[in-house]
């Protein structure tokens, strides 16, 4: 039984004895039931919600791309209007003169 230098094994340690000396009532043990239960289901919904903003956040960064490129889009469109515009000014003028 010696696993320690006082030859008394674990039975010497402090937290053991507070272990095995203690007994609890029922309400105490239903107490730490319920909160260990609590801190499990706060830890899984926090996960969640962790998932939840990541799924978001790729959602949105998508449809950012998606109307970037869309204004990119009727950038080059608006640009080509102008040239056409320009060139027929341009062929205007010189039917004027």
């Amino acid at each position: 039984m010696g696993f320690y230098p006082t030859g008394r094994g674990f039975e010497s340690l402090p937290g053991y004895q507070i272990i095995e000396g203690s007994k609890m009532s029922g309400l105490e043990t239903t107490y730490y039931i319920v909160a260990i239960v609590f801190m499990v289901v706060s830890f899984v919904v926090l996960i969640g919600i962790v998932t939840a903003l990541l799924v978001i956040r790729n959602k949105v960064v998508n449809l950012e791309r998606t109307v970037q490129e869309k204004v990119r889009g009727v950038n080059q469109n608006v640009e080509k209007v102008v040239e056409v515009a320009n060139a027929v000014r341009e062929v205007a003028r010189a039917v004027k003169k």
